[in-house]
């Protein structure tokens, strides 16, 4: 683990005509990344005071043992669970750059359309067009 990670940037857009909520992918990738450090850090600070504790009180023996034992384990599935955190967090942030990028290049293709004439309603779905070029009845 890496430690704190922050979503990647977004493409800027205007519509949504690839649909979900990329702004709100990119914030859950923000907070699940926020996550991990607290968990690596809360892991430690247990791992720590565990032995701190078995050594100050002077507690040896089996259950001693048994008792760091079933911590260290823990700890490592806490490890393992920051570590989830850290890579579910990356996917979903890929997942809203690539949509954000899709949605930005999808606007700037209509921008061109529009330049050269071509109609693109506010929805961005083209007109249906005929084989011969005329627009399709009921179609903008």
């Amino acid at each position: 683990m890496s430690g704190a990670k922050q979503a990647s940037p977004l493409a800027s857009f205007a519509y949504d005509w690839v649909g979900g909520d990329i702004h709100g992918l990119s914030a859950l990738a923000g907070t699940l990344y926020g996550y991990v450090p607290e968990v690596v850090d809360v892991a430690t600070a247990l791992s720590t005071s565990v032995t701190d504790v078995c050594q100050d009180a002077g507690w040896n023996g089996a259950a001693a043992e048994a008792f760091e034992t079933a911590w260290n384990v823990d700890s490592a599935a806490l490890i393992a669970f920051g570590t989830a955190l850290e890579q579910i967090g990356a996917i979903v942030d890929g997942l809203a750059v690539a949509l954000a990028t899709i949605e930005h290049a999808l606007e700037d293709a209509a921008d061109e359309f529009r330049a050269v004439g071509v109609p693109v309603p506010a929805d961005g779905v083209p007109p249906t067009v005929s084989v011969s070029g005329s627009a399709a009845p009921g179609s903008a």
